[in-house]
């Protein structure tokens, strides 16, 4: 029987959104790390050691994922913020290959041509 109030206890201590509320509570700094260049692993396993954090790498990882927290969009967001945005880049480099095609004679491409220039037989 002392097994069943333990486990009464255990659930009275642990609500749910408990993960949630903490990761929430140090957002910025999880922000700053991964900005620092910190991968999610590192920052979730000193969180989780100093007991900052209950959540298991798999919740702390879909935390990140899911208030934009990535490295990817990280780097997205301070572009978008110095008025370069992806947009912008990817117009670039679809002109600058086109200018490199358009430069180059030897890339003229094949045409069809189904009347044969000699007689073979």
């Amino acid at each position: 029987m002392d097994l069943l109030k333990e486990l009464a206890v255990r659930s009275e201590k642990r609500r749910i959104g408990t993960g949630k509320r903490e990761f929430l509570a140090l957002q910025d700094e999880i922000e700053k790390a991964l900005r620092a260049g910190y991968s999610v692993r590192s920052v979730w396993e000193y969180l989780f050691e100093q007991k900052l954090v209950s959540v298991q790498y798999q919740s702390f990882n879909y935390y990140v994922r899911l208030y934009g927290l990535r490295r990817k969009d990280i780097v997205a967001r301070s572009s978008v913020e110095l008025g370069d945005s992806r947009t912008e880049r990817n117009e670039k480099k679809r002109r600058e290959t086109n200018e490199s095609k358009e430069k180059s004679p030897l890339q003229a491409g094949f045409t069809h041509n189904p009347v044969p220039k000699e007689d073979l037989l």
